[in-house]
């Protein structure tokens, strides 16, 4: 199991995608999430498992299923869990689109330039 910082998928949503994309094409069953952060404002993790122990579907099944009752922690509980993998209308539309990373073809940090930073 692999989790990875994704960027913000409010401000620099195909940076966000980007990464979210390449651990799909690096062989991972995945799932991103976000989450406002106070010090960041809304951002974004994608956490992959390796798709031969299970698929994309499943994972996110098992999210949608966490219940946190018998932890105790301060914030998560499932209600927080639903709407951490759960994404607003427009996230994905392009999604076809976006280009992943690679050593040779740094589009990451093309795409995480363009982000509109200059709205937070």
């Amino acid at each position: 199991i692999i989790v990875t910082q994704a960027s913000s998928p409010f401000f620099s949503r195909e940076a966000f995608l980007s990464i979210y994309k390449t651990m799909t094409y690096a062989g991972f069953s995945t799932i991103p999430y976000h989450n406002h952060i106070p010090t960041l404002g809304e951002w974004g993790w994608v956490l992959g498992i390796r798709s031969s122990h299970m698929d994309s579907a499943h994972l996110k099944a098992i999210f949608s299923q966490l219940d946190f009752s018998e932890m105790d922690t301060r914030f998560i509980n499932r209600d927080a869990m639903l709407s951490m993998i759960h994404f607003g209308k427009g996230i994905f539309h392009d999604y076809d689109q976006i280009k992943i990373n690679d050593e040779l073809d740094l589009n990451l940090f093309q795409y995480y330039r363009n982000g509109t930073w200059g709205l937070y």
